[in-house]
């Protein structure tokens, strides 16, 4: 297994107890790193081959969020566009493969608008409860990227050429990143949860791995070095 495999485990546990600790030093340093390492790893194992270049535009612009949103005067919508754009870079790298279509994608699509479209309206109502209707419409559109990101992730189960372990993978990697987020802006938006923020940087942390992983063993055919 690669090196930068390690490190990026090693930079997320550095996070997370940072979270833990409430220490800032600990998140500014692990939090980064965790995705620098991942892109390098991305990086090292596929050369940039095929369509791997869209993974790593996507992890670039989730370094840059994760940066914005982590700044001592946090950059919120610089952020949320930080990550708005790397759920695209995502959504290219899935869909260059045909995927079929049937029965269970619409079933798919139904339960991912039902889901996004109860999501939103919490959201939206927190932020107009707290004084900041203007967040409606960023968040609108930052709740459809990252719905057609779970959806296209999904779909590569449905598209041979991937193959069942690498699907496997990006799809938990995108639930994960669903999860993150909506746990993310509920804590923001709509109320505090227990030990949320922790939650919020472990599922975002295992969802970028978990993707990776899956990018990864899809275009080399092995994770190890």
């Amino acid at each position: 297994m690669s090196p930068f495999f390690f490190l990026a485990l090693l930079a997320m546990i550095v996070d997370w107890v940072g979270r833990l600790r409430s220490s800032k030093p600990l998140e500014y340093i692990g939090k980064p790193l965790a995705i620098v390492f991942l892109l390098a790893w991305l990086v090292q194992r596929t050369l940039m081959a095929g369509g791997a270049g869209w993974f790593a535009i996507a992890l670039a612009f989730s370094l840059v969020g994760d940066i914005l949103l982590m700044l001592p005067s946090e950059r919120f919508i610089g952020g949320l566009a930080a990550f708005f754009l790397a759920h695209l870079a995502y959504i290219v790298g899935f869909n260059l493969l045909p995927a079929r279509f049937g029965l269970p994608t619409f079933g798919l699509a139904a339960v991912l608008v039902a889901l996004g479209a109860w999501v939103y309206a919490r959201l939206s109502a927190g932020v107009r409860a707290i004084g900041k209707p203007a967040l409606q419409a960023p968040l609108l559109l930052y709740s459809i990227v990252l719905a057609a990101m779970l959806f296209s992730a999904v779909q590569c189960l449905s598209r041979p050429a991937w193959g069942l372990p690498p699907a496997l993978l990006v799809s938990l990697g995108a639930g994960l990143f669903f999860l993150s987020d909506t746990l993310h802006a509920w804590n923001k938006f709509v109320r505090p949860l227990w030990l949320g923020s922790i939650l919020v940087h472990i599922t975002y942390h295992l969802a970028q791995l978990s993707i990776a992983a899956g990018v990864i063993l899809h275009y080399s055919g092995s994770l190890a070095a």
